[in-house]
């Protein structure tokens, strides 16, 4: 199934923004554990209407790029369980580009954290 040219740059794409979550969430992590001395909350949500919805621990950030990382996973799964099917092409862009959206908005997320704090 990897022979595929476009599963495996699909699978690149994937590895690629979840390593840039990991990177990403780690550097947030340092920086603000260094700067918050012995507290350790740190703001995990924004609303514009009502400001801050929630207040964490700063480990429950490493949340969002685990959640990326299991649905890649299952998502890679399913398209290696579908191999068989005559419509497999379908569903592989489907489930692996889906993959790829989702990741992007918890990226988006995760930006988001760190702009706030």
């Amino acid at each position: 199934m990897l022979k595929l040219q476009y599963i495996r740059i699909y699978l690149i794409i994937i590895i690629a923004i979840n390593l840039f979550m990991w990177l990403v969430a780690y550097s947030i992590y340092v920086n603000i554990n260094h700067n918050l001395a012995n507290n350790n909350l740190v703001v995990l949500h924004y609303n514009v209407d009502f400001g801050i919805d929630l207040i964490g621990n700063i480990k429950k950030m490493f949340i969002i790029p685990s959640l990326s990382l299991v649905i890649a996973f299952v998502n890679i799964a399913l398209t290696f369980l579908f191999t068989q099917y005559k419509h497999f092409k379908l569903i592989a862009h489907s489930l692996l580009g889906s993959c790829i959206i989702i990741s992007l908005f918890l990226s988006l997320a995760l930006t988001s954290i760190y702009l706030v704090n």
